[in-house]
């Protein structure tokens, strides 16, 4: 620091540059900014864990609820409660352990998905729900399986699909 100080028109200390050097008022409320936004941040950062952790329970549970259909054969029931699973986990947050996490369940969801849309023969729906199962997972058996009943236009023969058990 020189010897002589220059000063600017309120009295601060001007720096080599022509600058008013930061006032140790200023610096405080500086700080101060930076702890609020720490503290709003860690605050944000908990209400997201706990808002992807509801919307994973919530697909869970809707999972359940298709599973307990298709066993009680509402196929349609079935279908309703799947999409409604797959809705739930579809923006779950940014963090890389949540994205592979919903991964994995909407793989599963799609395979019961195209399991009781194949038991309604809508085939090409089933082809689209296998195909998201394959973005995800290209080797797939099941997905692959069960695409390929989709484009043959048919079904697997009665003895193939399994009676009261989602497949996914």
């Amino acid at each position: 620091m020189p010897l002589i100080e220059e000063l600017d028109e309120d009295g601060n200390v001007v720096d080599e540059d022509g600058c008013a050097e930061e006032t140790q008022e200023e610096r405080e409320e500086r700080d101060e900014g930076k702890r609020r936004w720490r503290e709003k941040l860690a605050a944000m950062e908990k209400e997201e864990k706990e808002r992807v952790e509801i919307q994973f329970s919530a697909a869970e549970e809707q999972r359940n609820a298709g599973n307990e259909r298709l066993a009680q054969s509402d196929i349609e029931g079935a279908c309703e409660s799947y999409e409604q699973a797959l809705s739930e986990l579809t923006m779950v947050g940014n963090e890389p352990e949540n994205r592979t996490r919903a991964e994995k369940a909407n793989t599963a969801l799609h395979l019961n998905l195209a399991l009781a849309l194949l038991k309604l023969q809508k085939y090409e729906d089933v082809k689209f729900q296998c195909s998201s199962a394959l973005l995800v997972d290209d080797k797939n058996v099941k997905a692959l399986y069960r695409r390929g009943f989709g484009a043959g236009g048919r079904g697997p023969p009665p003895a193939a699909l399994p009676r009261g058990r989602a497949g996914g």
